[in-house]
């Protein structure tokens, strides 16, 4: 056999990618990485599942959509001289990323933190075998996604009053 071929398994393959990380980190390295990060953002799932934090992103947009409802029911003579989906559009997204968003993102990323301050149980999660970055990169993931879903769940509720308006005020 020739000492080219006789290589140990566990020897460390430095990849051909001269000016990156990835370059040094072993196939193997990064599977554990990730199973690490599935691993924690499953239990962090799973803890959200049935809190506050869930609910919150399903009826935050609904005071905005509200609003905008309102709204476009009184002023209906200023309607019919505007076009309803541009300013229906605009309105509500401006309040959104405005005025609910800041507060939605903070108290969302509290209450996703809550969780392991009200129980105690920050010490025992830094005991599990499992490296502390994946712990805090899987309770960001959580709030973005949350953040994201609350997005869409806005912008379904903005296409169901436009609709509504068509239905209730036609132009």
């Amino acid at each position: 056999m020739n000492t080219d071929e006789s290589k140990s398994i566990r020897e460390i393959r430095v990849y051909p990618c001269p000016n990156s990380v990835a370059a040094s980190v072993p196939r193997y390295e990064t599977r554990r990485i990730m199973l690490a990060l599935y691993r924690a953002l499953s239990a962090e799932l799973l803890k959200t599942k049935r809190t506050l934090a869930f609910w919150l992103t399903l009826l935050a947009p609904l005071p905005i959509i509200l609003l905008a409802l309102i709204n476009f029911m009184q002023d209906y003579e200023w309607l019919k001289r505007e076009e309803l989906w541009p300013t229906l559009i605009h309105n509500v997204f401006v309040l959104w990323n405005l005025l609910l968003q800041p507060l939605f993102i903070t108290l969302e990323t509290g209450l996703l933190n809550a969780l392991e301050h009200h129980d105690k149980t920050w010490k025992q999660l830094y005991a599990l075998p499992m490296p502390r970055w994946a712990m805090y990169a899987s309770k960001q993931i959580v709030a973005l996604g949350l953040t994201g879903l609350s997005n869409l769940v806005l912008a379904a509720m903005t296409v169901s009053v436009g609709l509504l308006l068509r239905v209730l005020r036609p132009i």
